[in-house]
């Protein structure tokens, strides 16, 4: 072959394959600026519709025990004019009144841009949302005499906050516990809002609230804060218990405040806890290292443990949603669409495989067990789109 054709023919060839090169380099950066714009879900949803077609299911005559087992079932979703209508807030906490069946949401992904400090409450019964107090705007937003930072015009509320897995529902006192603080509206994390109310802070309390008042007491007594960590109500001796990685902590009352009762927890943020009333202990499950592992602790202990678990494991994650089913006595965790379920006194797993989510549920600590109608109630939705609750028969 002559060298002077092959010659053109390898430029030819390598300013092709080079344009290529460029229009991929180009089209993946692009592409990547795109998808990460806050526009981006907007726009999709605009093409695609929205990422949950589920329908909302009937509960009919039969109610909550008419409903397929092992199934996710869509029992509730907001609508634009529906009276209490608010965007899910992945940060936030839940506790359940298993008196009443009612789950309790707390909690914003604040970051300089969301505000709501208000409590939401779901009926279980009558499938209707209402709240506590329209939310408090950050104009509001002061430090009271004790040092406390409060809200509103009556400076009796909390501000708004990351809560994850440190809200409970205490049973015993029929009241809402939130042992957070707004440590992301801080002047170093997101933004000077707060700056110059931010310096009067001398301490972050626990949050107490009243459903029947829908009234706030701020306890500062011995505070620990569980940001973020998590926190579980033990219901044989009606005590809420805090885990952090250097200490384990139990809520003695308003006048005592948390009590270290062991040195040592899970060395992990973004972890969540229940307590297994069945077998008395508490169970861990996930966390920032992502890892599998069950963490154990039963009061009385001087630190937690792992659990060995040789069978089959699900995928570890973070910021998991966890529940203790009583009936079954199984603690069920919901990992991106898988639902498993876990046995502590076999130390075993197993995946409910007909109850797949039909999205990725991501960061998640509004999962909780309904004990009247014995059902598991998630409260989820992707970005953007209506609030649902979600029930799990097993």
């Amino acid at each position: 072959m002559n060298v002077k054709i092959w010659l053109k023919r390898y430029f030819i060839n390598t300013s092709i394959l080079a344009h290529c090169a460029l229009i991929i380099v180009i089209a993946v950066v692009v592409s990547e600026k795109i998808t990460h714009h806050w526009r981006w879900p907007l726009i999709k949803r605009w093409v695609l519709g929205d990422v949950d077609k589920t329908k909302v299911y009937p509960l009919g005559v039969a109610g909550y025990a008419g409903l397929p087992k092992g199934q996710w079932i869509k029992i509730h979703q907001q609508k634009p004019d529906d009276l209490v209508y608010f965007v899910r807030q992945k940060h936030a906490g839940s506790g359940f009144d298993i008196r009443r069946s009612r789950l309790f949401v707390f909690g914003s992904d604040t970051h300089g841009s969301n505000w709501d400090n208000a409590v939401y409450t779901f009926d279980m019964n009558a499938l209707h949302w209402s709240r506590s107090y329209v939310p408090d705007l950050p104009i509001s937003y002061s430090v009271n005499a004790y040092g406390f930072p409060v809200a509103g015009v009556n400076k009796n509320h909390p501000w708004a906050m990351h809560t994850y897995a440190a809200v409970v529902y205490h049973q015993l006192n029929d009241k809402l516990m939130v042992a957070s603080y707004p440590g992301h509206l801080s002047p170093e994390r997101y933004g000077q809002n707060l700056s110059a109310v931010w310096r009067h802070i001398k301490k972050h309390p626990t949050w107490i609230f009243d459903p029947g008042l829908k009234r706030w007491q701020a306890i500062g007594k011995n505070n620990e804060l569980f940001f973020p960590y998590a926190i579980a109500y033990d219901s044989d001796r009606g005590v809420v218990t805090g885990f952090k990685p250097y200490g384990i902590f139990a809520w003695k009352g308003n006048d005592s405040g948390w009590v270290k009762i062991a040195e040592r927890a899970v060395s992990q943020y973004h972890t969540n806890v229940v307590y297994d009333s069945v077998n008395h202990i508490f169970l861990l499950y996930g966390g920032n290292e992502e890892k599998n592992s069950v963490f154990v602790y039963k009061v009385g202990d001087k630190t937690i443990g792992k659990m060995p678990t040789l069978g089959i494991r699900p995928p570890g994650g973070q910021s998991i949603p966890l529940a203790f089913h009583t009936k079954t006595g199984k603690m069920v965790a919901l990992i991106n669409t898988e639902t498993w379920v876990y046995d502590y006194a076999a130390d075993q797993w197993q995946e409910i495989e007909s109850a797949k989510f039909p999205y990725p549920v991501g960061m998640n600590y509004t999962m909780e067990y309904d004990a009247r109608h014995n059902v598991i109630v998630l409260l989820s939705s992707p970005d953007k789109e209506p609030t649902a609750v979600w029930v799990l028969r097993l």
